[in-house]
């Protein structure tokens, strides 16, 4: 396995660690994900794309299932009582795949806490909201809020212009979309 594989799998362990009470859905761990590449360019190789749940790519997916295989992350089938999720935590080897790569997370220690202090302990719809925001802004050339906010309409029209500006201003203050006023 080369070395881009075990960086994978250990941030994804990382991540869950990390992240309150030690788990994660699959949506949150997509978003924190893309996060992580996209806002602090941790090098991992993932090609995020818009996908109904905001930005996807399915070796995240792929990824977990190899984690869980190798125990690294357990993931759980929850049920709730509008359908079902997905509950991942920490397994039994995940101290091993995060030894295999600790130059690696030591390297990204400082963005793994961002995102896990910032964004962790959000709910999975307001990170859908959150990460196509950060998407739009690098992905769409935009220039200004009220682009964003009007992109961010058109994708995901569930969220109020309002919800939507709220949230895009709030990233920008903290550096994370780079639009204009």
């Amino acid at each position: 396995m080369n070395d881009t594989m075990w960086h994978r799998l250990a941030l994804l362990t990382a991540l869950v660690q990390q992240a309150p009470q030690q788990r994660l859905g699959r949506t949150a761990l997509m978003k924190l994900l893309f996060l992580l590449t996209t806002v602090r360019d941790v090098p991992v190789g993932y090609r995020f794309r818009m996908y109904t749940y905001g930005p996807f790519d399915s070796e995240v997916l792929s990824d977990v299932d190899y984690a869980a295989r190798l125990d690294a992350v357990s993931v759980e089938m929850e049920r709730y009582p509008n359908g079902y999720g997905y509950v991942i935590q920490p397994g039994s080897a995940a101290q091993d795949i995060m030894d295999r790569a600790q130059p690696f997370l030591e390297a990204h220690q400082p963005d793994i806490d961002w995102v896990t202090e910032t964004f962790a302990p959000l709910a999975a719809g307001d990170l859908e909201l959150l990460s196509t925001i950060v998407y739009v802004d690098r992905e769409h050339r935009v220039s200004t809020l009220d682009e964003i906010v009007s992109t961010v309409q058109e994708i995901k029209p569930r969220f109020t212009s309002a919800t939507i500006r709220q949230e895009a201003k709030r990233l920008q203050e903290t550096g994370v979309v780079a639009c204009s006023a």
